[in-house]
């Protein structure tokens, strides 16, 4: 298990060492602004992530209050149902149930002998009966989890296609950018090149070259795929997979609508059945006293009859 307060030290390190490197940054000139600006988000990110993992540790802890209000509730609960159960003379007493069991025995006749049945024949019939009432619903509790399980996983699977998409369609809205960049960067770089060979700076000239290269490298890979096929397969696939994921929800929340119903419904059966109970039971009680008919008497086979003569 994770220990939280370990792992709010760790964040608070992180914090620290990313709010030194982003102040170095900040006096490192233009250079490194897009680092130190890159720091600050992510110095702001984690403090809102630590004020809210405190908010809630806080609200957890609150909660510890409530646990010790519900024991001691229970606690007083228990012991009227202990002095009810053990005190003598009390109506859960073990003398006062053995009394009930006999009277009831009486009253169903059954023999001094037979008195256990009530417990073994009688009780059960009540409770297979309280058994199945319970089970109604028992199904459509599980199918609405599962359904709610499905949601749920189809619901991030969505959320990454749709992130997926999303980069797909900033990669070709970024392309046009990126294109006129390596074209002011290769006409930039090739003059730079030009001078300083003509001024006999060879190395100098040598790195603006393999920039001009680079850069005409980018265009002529870009003028290869003019109509921008690549750019426009990779968003019909990542939009597609959005598509996909998206039918894929709406057929799990259309689903889980289903289930709620379902489970709607069978509580509500519940309800009706449970409404009719003790006389459901009293009917199961008559039937669990009644004694089986005898066995049909086997009939007497006839015999055959004598040959003609």
């Amino acid at each position: 298990m994770t220990d939280f307060t370990t792992t709010l030290n760790n964040a608070k390190t992180t914090l620290a060492e990313l709010k030194a490197s982003a102040t170095a940054l900040a006096v490192g000139g233009a250079a490194q602004a897009q680092a130190a600006d890159a720091g600050w988000k992510a110095i702001a990110a984690i403090e809102a992530a630590q004020a809210q993992a405190e908010g809630l540790r806080n609200q957890l802890e609150a909660r510890n209050g409530l646990l010790d209000a519900a024991l001691a509730a229970r606690t007083a609960a228990l012991a009227s149902a202990e002095e009810a159960r053990t005190a003598g003379g009390q109506p859960l007493a073990d003398a006062s149930a053995t009394a009930l069991r006999a009277a009831i025995a009486g009253a169903a006749g059954l023999a001094a002998a037979d008195v256990g049945k009530v417990d073994t024949l009688l009780v059960p019939a009540v409770r297979t009966l309280d058994t199945a009432i319970a089970a109604l619903d028992d199904s459509a509790l599980s199918n609405l989890a599962n359904a709610e399980s499905d949601l749920a996983s189809k619901r991030q699977t969505y959320e990454q296609k749709r992130l997926l998409a999303d980069a797909a369609l900033a990669a070709a809205d970024g392309q046009s950018g990126m294109l006129a960049g390596a074209l002011t960067r290769a006409l930039a770089r090739r003059t730079e090149a030009g001078q300083l060979a003509a001024a006999g700076n060879a190395p100098a000239a040598t790195v603006a070259y393999a920039d001009y290269q680079s850069a005409r490298s980018v265009l002529s890979t870009a003028a290869g795929d003019t109509p921008g096929a690549t750019l426009r397969n990779a968003w019909n696939a990542a939009r597609d997979a959005q598509l996909s994921a998206l039918a894929d929800l709406l057929a799990a929340q259309t689903l889980l609508a289903k289930r709620q119903v379902e489970l709607a419904r069978k509580q509500a059966e519940v309800s009706t059945r449970q409404a009719v109970r003790d006389v459901d039971a009293a009917t199961a009680v008559t039937v669990a006293l009644t004694p089986a008919p005898p066995p049909a008497p086997t009939p007497t086979p006839t015999p055959p009859a004598p040959p003609v003569p």
